[in-house]
């Protein structure tokens, strides 16, 4: 009897830790689920967002594993991406892996990668034309208020645009115990971002407040020139 309780008390333990170790953080993670060519749970990040230069879909030609993979393609050079928020924890390592097929995707910028939105941060690159599959990942650290990051699989990034196709399979989003030996993260924390944009504002507003003032120092001293001359006048 008292066994039975002892391992009652240990699955009752156990069963949390059980449950969000297989947690899973990434929807249609292996871009098995459609609705008419269209991705489900999957954003797009288009900057050219200009009908007839980029296409994005789900493809069943190329897979690394299931039915299908997500598919990519700018004709002209374009920052083009699919993107899914996901919700992290904070000061925590996580890395980021995929596999990737390109076909004539350019050498002089970025190639097919793996990237955060608002941070200028990729994976290593794949450019060119691959005949097989290629692993990517990234690695990094959330900050210590992070609850969530976006994760974006694309061609080209911030000020680096490409053309190109490109097929992603088999996505993963791991946490992990600790930094891997040799490893350097990157800096998943988007509040970064939003802090540049919070001074940018606080500028402005300063900005504003100083001409303001400016022009309340014009008015006074025309105001006082004006006085001055009624009263020497009279």
């Amino acid at each position: 009897m008292k066994r039975k309780i002892g391992l009652f008390i240990l699955i009752l333990i156990m069963f949390p830790k059980i449950i969000f170790a297989n947690e899973i953080l990434v929807k249609n993670a292996g871009f098995e689920e459609n609705k008419n060519g269209k991705l489900t749970s999957w954003g797009i990040y288009d900057w050219k967002n200009r009908e007839g230069v980029s296409e994005v879909r789900w493809d069943d030609s190329q897979k690394r594993s299931g039915s299908g993979s997500a598919f990519v393609k700018s004709i002209y050079p374009n920052d083009l991406r699919i993107k899914q928020k996901i919700k992290v924890d904070k000061d925590s390592y996580y890395k980021i892996s995929c596999w990737v097929k390109t076909e004539s995707v350019g050498y002089m910028n970025i190639g097919a990668n793996i990237s955060i939105e608002g941070l200028g941060v990729t994976s290593a690159d794949v450019k060119g034309t691959s005949s097989t599959w290629r692993y990517m990942e990234l690695i990094g650290k959330t900050g210590p208020n992070q609850r969530n990051l976006t994760v974006t699989l694309g061609i080209g990034g911030y000020g680096s645009l490409n053309s190109g196709k490109a097929w992603f399979d088999d996505l993963s989003v791991e946490k992990l115990d600790s930094l891997p030996a040799g490893v350097e993260a990157v800096d998943f924390f988007s509040g970064l971002t939003d802090s540049s944009s919070w001074l940018k504002e606080a500028s402005n507003g300063i900005m504003l407040w100083f001409a303001v003032l400016l022009a309340l120092i014009f008015v006074f001293f025309i105001t006082s020139i004006i006085i001055f001359n009624v009263l020497h006048i009279t």
